[in-house]
C-alpha cells in the first residue's frame, strides 16, 4: 500500500507508515524571533549604506554619517546576537 494523502483534513498527511503526519503551525514567539533577525539584518544593512555613502562623499571617521553607520551596525550586530542565544 503506497503513501495517500488524507482529503478530510486539510494540512494532514498519512505518511508511508500508516500514522497521520500533522503540519506543525510555527508558533507566535518563532515569528517574532524571525522578525527580530530579519530587521537586525535590515539595520546593519542602513549602518553599511551609511558608512559607504559618507566616505563616499569625502567624510572622515569623525563625521556623522560614518558614527551613525558604525552605531547602527554595532545596534544591529547586538540584537542579531541576543536573538541567536
Amino acid at each position: 500500500m503506497g503513501c495517500r494523502a488524507d482529503l478530510a483534513r486539510p494540512g494532514a498527511t498519512f505518511g508511508c507508515n500508516g500514522g497521520v503526519n500533522q503540519r506543525r503551525r510555527p508558533s507566535s514567539d518563532e515569528g517574532y524571533q524571525l522578525a527580530v533577525r530579519a530587521f537586525s539584518v535590515v539595520i546593519i544593512g542602513f549602518g553599511l549604506v551609511m558608512l559607504v555613502l559618507t566616505l563616499a562623499r569625502g567624510g572622515g571617521p569623525l563625521a556623522v554619517g560614518f558614527l551613525f553607520g558604525l552605531l547602527f551596525i554595532a545596534l544591529g550586530s547586538g540584537r542579531l546576537y541576543l536573538s541567536m542565544k
